[in-house]
């Protein structure tokens, strides 16, 4: 009877062992999501900093979310927050466009990024920031009231 416990259990692990190989979970998605959440916070605590230091909120944020990016219609926090309260622009890590890191436009290099991530001002001047290009589902969301 021993025996055969020990028996199933090594089938057990075997058959564990090769369904991890024939199906193994995939990390980069949990990785992205993860950079994502980063990003909203390092943009958060950018304008964070904006704020203490001149009182009020960049330019263009409005109730309406609005894409952090550099094309009509978005909300360009590049030239606003880059280089004193950011180093450069974070960016979606699977579908974001950053061109030009110094958000200075230069003869050989346009100024153009899309960052994949919305911004928002609700009524009581909460800040909403989200990742719109989220995967498996997740919702990924910074909030802060000023």
């Amino acid at each position: 009877m021993p025996e055969l416990v020990v028996v199933i259990a090594v089938v057990a692990v075997a058959i564990l062992t090769a369904l991890s190989f024939i199906h193994p979970r995939d990390y980069a998605v949990q990785e992205r999501n993860t950079q994502r959440q980063l990003h909203l916070a390092y943009i958060s605590q950018a304008i964070s900093r904006y704020y203490a230091d001149t009182g009020k909120l960049p330019a263009d944020i409005t109730a309406t979310p609005a894409v952090i990016g550099s094309e009509s219609n978005n909300v360009d926090l590049c030239a606003q927050l880059v280089p004193k309260y950011m180093r450069d622009v974070p960016v979606d890590p699977q579908n974001g466009i950053l061109l030009n890191k110094s958000c200075q436009a230069t003869k050989d290099q346009p100024s153009a990024y899309d960052t994949r991530y919305t911004i928002a001002q609700e009524k009581d001047g909460t800040i909403v920031l989200n990742a719109i290009a989220a995967e498996a589902g997740q919702k990924i969301e910074i909030r802060h009231k000023y």
